[in-house]
């Protein structure tokens, strides 16, 4: 008897946890949606048949624009950070890939949306891998906003 296994990547595992200004915390976790570039790329990535920058950026923004599989950026990108990045187990050894992005934030935002990329917004052949949205979450200046991106394969 044979038995196949299908890497897949597991659309879960988002969780953002706020520090307003005024030193209240808030914390929430949502699901997202895998995109179809950001896919084609981690096929690229494995195969080697194509140089593809590995996923080490994440960006914010203020559309409440729902998730496609077609889509390619966020629709109102306003800041973006290098994410760290470490290997966890979620049911097997390190299965998981951890992404940590801390934004900084230095103005007001009505914040809505949220992705995954392996290039700087102005940076050449930008790829997103995965995009939420989520209700609006409102941060003042000097707030903090930081994304604990999980993606398990």
């Amino acid at each position: 008897m044979t038995t196949k296994e299908h890497l897949t990547l597991k659309d879960n595992n988002v969780h953002i946890t706020v520090k307003k200004s005024n030193g209240e915390i808030e914390e929430f976790d949502y699901s997202n949606l895998f995109v179809t570039a950001g896919l084609d790329a981690v096929a690229n990535m494995i195969s080697g048949l194509a140089t593809v920058k590995p996923f080490k950026y994440m960006q914010i923004g203020t559309s409440s624009t729902a998730s496609t599989t077609g889509m390619t950026s966020l629709i109102a990108e306003v800041e973006s950070t290098t994410n760290s990045i470490k290997l966890g187990t979620t049911n097997v050894s390190l299965d998981t890939i951890k992404y940590t992005g801390t934004f900084a934030i230095s103005t007001s935002y009505a914040l809505k949306e949220a992705g995954l990329f392996n290039n700087v917004p102005t940076g050449t052949t930008v790829v997103m891998l995965a995009r939420i949205t989520y209700p609006v979450i409102n941060l003042g200046a000097n707030s903090t906003m930081i994304i604990n991106w999980s993606v398990v394969v």
